[in-house]
């Protein structure tokens, strides 16, 4: 335990190629001030490779994500009542999507800007994120597998889920903009906003080890635009 930090364990680990304050402080269940303060450094200090550094995981986050993973229900399949090639056809029509599948570019734009206050993340920042992502449009998917109003990756979904206490479902528009603006929240801990939007689009080790990106850069110019003109007034829906 950290002597006068109730709540708290702490874990010895080793710095790998690639890690920031704020990666290693979501891999383990830690706070990033905590994280800094305990090994001396700033915001700004460097992570060597190699360097051995004390992590004060929060004993009730790491405990509530072990028991997610290990009470995870299994799937279970049903006896087949035919042969599968003497299975009867039947013939039902699909059902349709529930309706939070399908809102307005009206109700993305106000549920990113709630989420986005609640959050402590500028409301027209994370609305010009999610304006270059998706055009406010939920049901949207990228080649790559992006989902939704803040193009989130599945894996990225399943990391933030770990955080929250909850499974989140990207293609419900609450918890795919919750998951976009947690996420891009996380980056600011540490970085500026330019840097953080090259975090967001490009994945933050991959801007460490390899610098922005062409299409990076131009992601991080758009974005930027896009947030001088909504703060200019600037209403791509009238």
């Amino acid at each position: 335990p950290w002597k006068g930090h109730p709540g708290r364990t702490l874990h010895r680990y080793t710095v790998r190629s690639g890690d920031t304050a704020t990666r290693i402080a979501v891999r383990f269940h830690a706070w990033t001030a905590e994280l800094l303060a305990i090994n001396h450094k700033t915001s700004s200090s460097f992570w060597y490779v190699g360097e051995r550094i004390t992590v004060p995981v929060v004993t009730a986050a790491a405990n509530r994500a072990k028991k997610s993973h290990h009470h995870a229900k299994p799937r279970h399949h049903r006896p087949e009542k035919h042969p599968r090639h003497h299975r009867p056809k039947k013939h039902h029509a699909k059902p349709s999507r529930p309706p939070q599948y399908h809102p307005s570019r009206t109700q993305v734009r106000d549920e990113v800007r709630r989420v986005a206050r609640q959050h402590g993340v500028r409301p027209n920042l994370a609305l010009a994120i999610a304006w270059q992502e998706s055009g406010w449009q939920q049901h949207v998917r990228s080649p790559a597998g992006a989902v939704g109003t803040m193009q989130v990756m599945p894996g990225t979904g399943r990391w933030l889920s770990t955080l929250v206490g909850r499974r989140l479902h990207l293609r419900r528009l609450h918890d795919n903009v919750l998951a976009g603006v947690l996420l891009f929240s996380l980056l600011r801990q540490d970085h500026g906003v330019r840097r953080s939007l090259a975090g967001y689009y490009q994945g933050l080790g991959s801007v460490h080890a390899h610098g922005m990106y062409g299409s990076t850069k131009r992601y991080v110019r758009s974005v930027t635009l896009h947030w001088r003109m909504l703060n200019r007034g600037w209403r791509p829906l009238g």
